[in-house]
């Protein structure tokens, strides 16, 4: 491999420098030199070693996909979400989808009510990888309250994510009021954070 990529630098993008391509096609080549001296033939025990090789591992990996020149089908067996797929819209279905049960303030035509966030029934997972929502749900307010789907041709102008603050009246009274936590929707474009960012604070 190491030889190919030597004798055929023009696999790799245009739009990087030559020098660029000559310090990945030495670093294959050092690759080469540790791989051939262990991953062959001898078991390895010295954990200073292992680490090295793993790190150079991985070096070679991100070079290599990151200066190859792939297609859109390479991509897509490589596993990089189908952006045509994953846009304003979907990320807005994924998250309320996350968020059901929690508050949403929903503006519409100049219009704002409160609906609860209601879990998407009709999820499909598309070549094992993506979940495919069929829409985003909201649920009007109290035991009988209505279930309205948002799709594409109905996007409200404005979502904030909300929650019920429960707190002591001045009378001794429970009281809940609903408070706005952050806009997350705003002229068709989803401006909160993903909710894979979410996962990650936890």
């Amino acid at each position: 491999m190491a030889n190919y990529f030597k004798d055929n630098l023009d696999l790799f993008r245009s739009d990087i420098s030559y020098q660029t391509k000559k310090y990945i096609r030495e670093t294959i080549f050092k690759y080469k030199d540790l791989r051939n001296g262990y991953l062959h033939k001898d078991n390895i025990h010295e954990e200073t070693k292992i680490e090295e090789i793993r790190k150079a591992s991985f070096q070679m990996m991100f070079l290599m996909l990151g200066a190859y020149k792939l297609s859109n089908d390479d991509i897509i067996a490589l596993g990089k979400p189908l952006d045509d797929m994953l846009d304003d819209y979907y990320k807005l279905c994924e998250y309320i989808n996350y968020h059901c049960s929690e508050l949403f303030f929903v503006t519409q035509n100049g219009k704002e009510d409160i609906f609860f966030g209601y879990v998407d029934l009709f999820t499909e997972i598309i070549d094992d990888k993506y979940i495919q929502y069929s829409g985003a749900y909201i649920k009007g307010l109290g035991k009988n309250g209505r279930i309205y789907k948002i799709t594409r041709d109905n996007l409200p102008d404005i979502i904030y994510l909300g929650k019920l603050d429960v707190h002591m009246s001045e009378s001794e009274q429970i009281e809940c009021t609903p408070i706005k936590l952050k806009k997350v929707f705003e002229n068709r474009k989803f401006i909160s954070d993903s909710v894979a960012g979410e996962i990650k604070e936890y």
